[in-house]
């Protein structure tokens, strides 16, 4: 049965006060947006109702009217009234919207606060206007589906979009693994290229110390027109400051793909004092001229020899002393008089004291000299040694692993000959450079050599220069070195110029190492070249 009038005052026991205040406020919104009500007390489920019929509401969640007997729809009165269903308990009417101020939220309307002065003191309700006060939507309201933002709410992703933000995921990650990929082989190859640019200059930076100490307390060459040599002992050969082979057979033997890559390797010889900075005063010569003893007490002996322990007396350091004069070297003495004699050592000896210090030579100046004057006193010592530069392969520890990988290894060696024999001295040999692929000596030559005149100086190549360096070494300036060396693989992403064909051109510049010819790309080359003065060559007057 439909009623027409209000119902009782019994006030309503489904929702607390905070529970209708969230239910006017979802009315509100529901009430702006056209859609249907929102439940009275939010403990019950929501419910759809059907949009089958629209003369016939449902008894669920609608927009109710009262309804007078015998009547099938909303009367004229009843249009204006509107409640709320809550499940098929039937319709309840909803409490009527209360606008307040901002102030008094969280508080109560005045209406539900104010005591009923008939309850005698019990808190009453005050009675709620009748569903009747309130229009009725119209039935296209009633029957319209959930709001376009209810749906939003409960709608996900569609295939669509999750395929779309799939395939961006990809490519990002695509993209930072590759980014990341090529980093590392980047960073791997710098690295490479940076060891062997730093290994390029520890080894020039040797050769050059080398270079300009070529002829360091020593002459030229024995067969130097400036210089006097003693005719005895006989000397054992010329024993020049500088010497090289240009194109050495066993340096350009070891190398990889000569004729590929247009590399070279020369030879080089140096000779000089390699050992100490001083020469050192002789004291005498025995009678056989078979032993020379020197001055201890000579300023450079002092500072090379003997040392301050700390407690005001001096320690002599004997193992330094036989180190210096080594069996096997070669003793350079010169005379008050400016002769000079070349011998062998063959053995030395330093007391603990620091008095006696003897060097025993072969062969003997002689008894009787007449380029030995006085017992050779007053005259200066020196060890003079040769030093020789090479390519070489690698052997022992430096032999690589594996040489399909990296080709075989070749190293610029330095080693230390006999002056007299210029056989190796074993135990001398040192790897200067690894992976070295060029080695090559230009000369800068004077022309006019004799002291007083004024030089003529001319550049030539080392196969130009070769026989003015073997025949007259006192012509010589300067050396041109060029030095290069290789990273120890070949890179495929570093290409090989389709342009240089089968081999580099003469003029390119060595920046590229062709380490295997049936696979691509090549190795990178750092080379250096530097111009080393040699002013001991210069002839004195």
């Amino acid at each position: 049965m439909g009623s027409t009038g209000p119902r009782a005052t019994t006030p309503s026991r489904r929702c607390s006060w905070p529970a209708r205040r969230g239910c006017a406020r979802r009315r509100i919104r529901a009430r702006r947006s056209g859609g249907w009500c929102r439940p009275t007390c939010p403990r019950r489920a929501r419910r759809r109702t059907s949009t089958s019929t629209a003369t016939t509401p449902p008894t669920g969640r609608r927009c109710g009217t009262a309804r007078t007997s015998g009547s099938s729809g909303c009367t004229r009165a009843a249009r204006s009234a509107r409640t709320c269903g809550c499940g098929g308990r039937g319709c309840r009417t909803a409490a009527p919207t209360i606008p307040r101020a901002r102030s008094s939220r969280g508080a109560p309307p005045a209406s539900i606060r104010t005591r009923s002065p008939a309850t005698s003191g019990r808190a009453r309700r005050t009675r709620r206007p009748s569903s009747a006060t309130r229009p009725c939507r119209p039935t296209e309201a009633m029957n319209r589906p959930t709001t376009e933002r209810a749906r939003s709410r409960r709608a996900g992703f569609t295939l669509i979009e999750m395929m779309v933000a799939l395939a961006a995921g990809g490519l990002v990650i695509a993209a930072v693994f590759t980014l990341g990929g090529a980093s590392a082989r980047h960073f791997q190859e710098q690295q490479r290229v940076g060891v062997t640019q730093r290994s390029v200059r520890m080894a020039m930076e040797r050769l050059r110390r080398d270079i300009a100490r070529a002829g360091y307390m020593h002459v030229p060459s024995t067969n130097s027109p400036f210089v006097r040599t003693c005719p005895v002992p006989v000397v054992p050969g010329n024993l020049p400051a500088v010497a090289f082979t240009d194109d050495d057979p066993t340096g350009n033997g070891a190398l990889l793909n000569r004729g590929v890559n247009r590399v070279s390797a020369d030879r080089l010889r140096l000779t000089g004092n390699y050992v100490t900075d001083d020469a050192y005063l002789v004291r005498t010569v025995n009678a056989n001229g078979s032993a020379v003893f020197l001055q201890t007490d000579w300023l450079a002996f002092q500072r090379a020899f003997t040392s301050d322990d700390g407690t005001g007396s001096r320690r002599v350091d004997t193992a330094r002393f036989q180190e210096v004069f080594a069996a096997g070297r070669m003793l350079h003495i010169e005379t008050r008089t400016g002769t000079h004699f070349f011998v062998t050592i063959t053995s030395a000896t330093l007391n603990g004291l620091g008095n006696m210090a003897q060097v025993n030579i072969n062969p003997a100046l002689g008894v009787d000299n007449p380029c030995l004057e006085g017992l050779g006193r007053g005259a200066l010592v020196s060890p003079v040694t040769t030093v020789e530069y090479g390519i070489v392969p690698a052997a022992g520890v430096l032999v690589p692993n594996n040489q399909n990988v990296t080709g075989a290894n070749t190293v610029l060696q330095r080693q230390e000959l006999d002056p007299a024999t210029l056989a190796p001295i074993p135990g001398t040999q040192r790897a200067v450079l690894e992976w070295a692929v060029d080695f090559n000596l230009d000369f800068v030559l004077d022309t006019n050599p004799t002291p007083g005149n004024p030089p003529n100086l001319v550049q030539r190549t080392g196969t130009v220069a070769a026989p003015t360096v073997a025949g007259q070494p006192w012509q010589v300036r300067s050396i041109i070195a060029s030095l290069a060396a290789r990273t120890p693989e070949q890179d495929r992403r570093f290409p090989w110029p389709t342009s240089w064909g089968a081999a580099r051109p003469v003029g390119q510049p060595l920046n590229r190492f062709r380490v295997f010819t049936d696979r691509q790309g090549a190795a990178r080359v750092r080379q250096l070249t530097t111009e080393v003065q040699m002013p001991n060559l210069v002839p004195r007057r």
